[in-house]
């Protein structure tokens, strides 16, 4: 049983390298890569480090250069710190790899490991640090790793260790029920002690499952009603996975704005604005790490105008049926995981223009124009939202 416990390992380690769609070429690969973790967790620059000393056949290039493109998340999910890789490019189905573990550092680790094998195959773990090193728990030691040496020449191309915490040996999810592949026994037989879930990508969908979100934005209104209006917004908000710019986002919610006007006489007027919303973003442009999303979207309102006649004797009050579309832009900042801060602008076209009148006591007296719904207007807010899933 001895003998049979490094081919496991090899065979596994062969298996985890193939199921990423990967290029050996003998010039660096030119690649993009986008990475997001909540505050306390590495940055960016952190994870380069650790894919570097994984391996070094890429460049780094722009956003504007067609190449694949490396998508890495990293989120809490209840006590544990879940990682996601997305690896998309040209011609290529979307491939999906998740990971969890305990910290963000060996989630961190193993998700810079897996793009590490999606680059090179003949990619490396860094080795153990030594019995008489300082322990991994501090800080300035938690990313210190060292390559392996060459290997020799009748060794497999690609070596294994254990990541700087010394964990509980996980466990691989391929849709593979054979005992044969994987020894629990052996902690030698993984890289990582993190939970790995993979299936083959032939397998794998694009898509993991909308997210989820409600928020809501306090908003001012600019000529839909005789002076600036004031009112709020909530909604919920459907947004497809993925951090491509191809990742819709569907928003719902009621919307309501409130304004008053007085004329020279003292008679004057309040307008009430209540309306439901359906608004849709095809596109999202994201920028900072994903920290920053930017969403050009088209926004529709049905509901009622009302108006009230004030400081009059004979008060009279009349409702409208109201609807409008219009262009809106959205920026959203991401302060956690799942916590966003967001400010939108909308140009409103009416598609009912309403007159409102103010009627003087006497016959010959002309009615005096109060309101008259403009051909263009806008909206304006400032809002949070909050991300369930």
């Amino acid at each position: 049983m001895r003998a049979c416990r490094p081919i496991g390992a090899i065979a596994l380690l062969f298996l985890t390298a193939t199921a990423f769609p990967s290029r050996a070429r003998a010039e660096p690969e030119r690649i993009r890569v986008q990475f997001f973790a909540p505050p306390r967790c590495p940055d960016g620059a952190a994870f380069l480090r650790a894919l570097r000393q994984r391996t070094g056949r890429f460049q780094l290039v722009t956003s504007a250069e067609q190449t694949r493109l490396f998508a890495v998340t990293i989120t809490h999910v209840d006590a544990s710190i879940s990682g996601r890789l997305e690896i998309q490019g040209p011609g290529m189905e979307a491939s999906l790899r998740s990971v969890s573990g305990n910290t963000c550092d060996e989630v961190m680790a193993a998700l810079a490991f897996m793009t590490a094998l999606a680059i090179d195959p003949s990619a490396v773990s860094p080795s153990p640090q030594s019995p008489t090193a300082p322990s991994p728990a501090a800080p300035s030691n938690r990313t210190a790793v060292s390559p392996l040496p060459p290997p020799p020449a009748s060794a497999p191309a690609l070596h294994t260790s254990a990541l700087s915490t010394p964990p509980t040996p996980p466990t691989l999810d391929r849709g593979d029920s054979n005992p044969s592949r994987v020894d629990p026994t052996n902690p030698q037989a993984l890289p990582s002690p993190v939970t790995l879930h993979s299936t083959p990508p032939a397998a794998v969908p694009v898509s993991e499952g909308w997210t989820w979100s409600a928020g809501a934005h306090g908003s001012a209104s600019l000529r839909m009603s005789p002076t600036t209006g004031l009112g709020g917004l909530l909604f919920v908000e459907a947004a497809a996975p993925g951090v491509s710019v191809l990742s819709p986002v569907l928003r719902s919610g009621v919307f309501l704005n409130q304004s008053d006007v007085s004329l020279a006489s003292g008679a004057g007027a309040k307008f009430q604005w209540a309306a439901a919303m359906v608004e849709g973003c095809p596109i999202r442009l994201v920028a900072l790490d994903t920290r920053v999303a930017l969403y050009p979207c088209l926004a529709f309102h049905v509901g009622v105008l009302r108006g009230q006649g004030q400081n009059l004797d004979r008060a009279e009050k009349t409702t409208d049926l109201w609807s409008d579309l219009g262009p809106v832009a959205r920026i959203r900042v991401a302060v956690s995981a799942r916590l966003f801060l967001e400010a939108q602008g909308m140009l409103v076209l009416p598609l009912r223009r309403l007159t409102y009148d103010v009627r003087d006591s006497g016959p010959t007296r002309a009615p005096t124009t109060v309101f008259a719904v403009p051909s263009l207007g806008a909206l304006a807010g400032i809002g949070v939202s909050y991300a369930f899933r």
